[in-house]
């Protein structure tokens, strides 16, 4: 999810094949461990003191084939968690009576909802078999249970202010529109930008949702592109996926000057080592787990890499997340700090791996392509920029600064 970065570290240039990543912990000191340790404990605790109950206010389909449906919760009799939704791409967990296994949902509508008409309102998904098909089979009145407001949400202040970023790409596929409406509603100042574009993927118009409040968000000043996957033939429009639409248009005038936003396909966490390759790691591992199998490197998360910041690495018992980009970095770049051809390096290895692993065929993985033409490392970057337009290539490419955080819905 969305962290807080260090206020004398800007958000890093590094650009990312998909997600952003969270903020690390340094260092491999026991009193950090039993820190850790302490707050999962705590936050169990809080998890199974923190259910609320409230009713339903509103289930309806949200799509033609009714496979969205819009779901509104009643929050009026529970201010405190009303007055917790601060930012839009936070999420909580809701469950139903016939089901104790709860279901993540992003909240869709802005935070204002919450104070001011005392509602949280949602997109689900509905899958057979789950609690969120569970969920759209009630109605009115029905009592759900909610937990606490969970997330950091978007950090809307990495892409401020509009001058500085006049330009923002938002990616979203099926349900994953709901945290970027609550964006959108929110306002990040899009009317003050010179562009920003919604890539709005479905695979019909019959199950595209809030198609009825494009002309709203359009006139706030995000240009809607829906990207139909199998439209019927009097679709006029873009077709394909999100990334193909976009690298179609390649209309990026100035990467330092972009921020982007992504929510679509979860994806599993992913490892480039020193030597380049690329690995994914479907089941649980730990830090510690790489450095045993990787004498003499350390773990770093790709997202808190930032030119002039010292490189951090992770805890040993920390373990790495889905949706995740990490390095194996050589230990004497440990807390070393970060120059610009060392970034521009780490981008090269990570477009450079991803290709070899064919990756990009995952959601998310072509949409930004201009990491293509980057070095490997400072020895290599001298050799590369002895290449005809190698220099002018870097320069302009390998600023581009991924600005906000991604949230999954899982039902």
């Amino acid at each position: 999810m969305a962290t807080t970065l260090a206020a004398s570290c800007p958000s890093p240039p590094l650009l990312r094949p998909m997600s952003l990543l969270p903020r690390l912990r340094l260092g491999l000191s026991l009193p950090l461990r039993r820190r850790a340790l302490t707050a999962v404990a705590a936050a169990v605790r809080q998890d199974a003191a923190t259910w609320t109950q409230a009713p339903l206010s509103l289930v309806a389909p949200a799509s033609a084939d009714a496979s969205l449906f819009h779901v509104s919760v009643d929050v009026s009799d529970a201010p405190d968690l009303a007055v917790s939704y601060t930012l839009p791409g936070q999420y909580l967990q809701l469950r139903v009576p016939a089901s104790e296994k709860p279901s993540f949902l992003a909240i869709a509508s802005p935070p204002s909802f919450a104070s001011s008409r005392g509602e949280f309102q949602f997109l689900v998904k509905r899958v057979p078999g789950s609690t969120a098909d569970l969920l759209c089979e009630l109605g009115r009145g029905d009592v759900v249970e909610l937990s606490a407001v969970m997330g950091k949400g978007f950090q809307v202040e990495r892409i401020s202010p509009p001058d500085a970023f006049p330009a923002v790409l938002i990616f979203s596929t099926g349900s994953g529109i709901s945290p970027i409406r609550s964006l959108i509603e929110s306002g990040f100042n899009a009317n003050e930008r010179s562009d920003v574009r919604l890539y709005y993927g479905a695979r019909n118009l019959q199950r595209m949702a809030y198609q009825d409040r494009f002309k709203d968000w359009e006139s706030t000043g995000v240009r809607v592109i829906p990207v139909l996957s199998q439209p019927d033939e009097k679709w006029s429009g873009e077709r394909g996926y999100v990334q193909t639409a976009f690298s179609r248009t390649k209309e990026i005038l100035n990467p330092l000057l972009t921020g982007a936003v992504l929510c679509g396909h979860k994806q599993m966490a992913e490892v480039i080592g020193s030597d380049g390759e690329f690995e994914e790691y479907v089941h649980s591992v730990r830090a510690a787990e790489l450095m045993v199998e990787n004498p003499g490197e350390f773990v770093c998360d790709a997202h808190h890499l930032s030119v002039g910041c010292r490189i951090p690495g992770l805890v040993a018992d920390e373990e790495l997340e889905r949706r995740r980009l990490y390095f194996l970095l050589p230990l004497d770049l440990l807390f070393s700090v970060l120059t610009e051809d060392e970034m521009a390096a780490l981008s090269c290895r990570a477009s450079t791996a991803t290709k070899k692993r064919g990756v990009a065929k995952n959601f998310g993985r072509r949409i930004l392509p201009v990491l293509s033409d980057f070095c490997l490392f400072p020895a290599e970057a001298k050799r590369v920029s002895e290449t005809t337009g190698s220099v002018k290539r870097m320069s302009t490419q390998r600023s581009w600064k991924p600005a906000l955080d991604t949230i999954e819905e899982v039902p």
